[in-house]
């Protein structure tokens, strides 16, 4: 997720980024060029591996150190450092907002 209405760098932010390495390739691929985007945030649906198992990784890689991982404040969510509880809201930039649905 990017919020281009933002001045460059552009907020980015990640879904579910459960291998990070098919991430940074799809980043590269994109061109973007350098200091395009920065990385502020990975969302994390729920704690299951293909879910959250790239969260850790992502955190390791030389610019990504400083985002934030929300999950779900009652999900046992890998390297989370920031919960959500239903109906929180998340601005990861002017235009671009995430909000926290609770699951059944």
């Amino acid at each position: 997720l990017v919020d281009r209405t933002a001045p460059p760098p552009f907020p980015l932010a990640f879904v579910d980024p459960s291998d990070p390495e098919a991430v940074f390739a799809a980043l590269e691929s994109a061109a973007l060029g350098p200091g395009a985007v920065k990385p502020v945030a990975i969302f994390t649906t729920h704690h299951h591996w293909d879910h959250a198992g790239g969260n850790a990784e992502m955190l390791k890689r030389p610019g990504f150190e400083g985002m934030r991982v929300y999950g779900g404040k009652d999900d046992s969510v890998q390297a989370c450092t920031h919960w959500m509880a239903d109906g929180d809201v998340v601005h990861v930039g002017p235009a671009l907002a995430v909000r926290a649905i609770g699951g059944a």
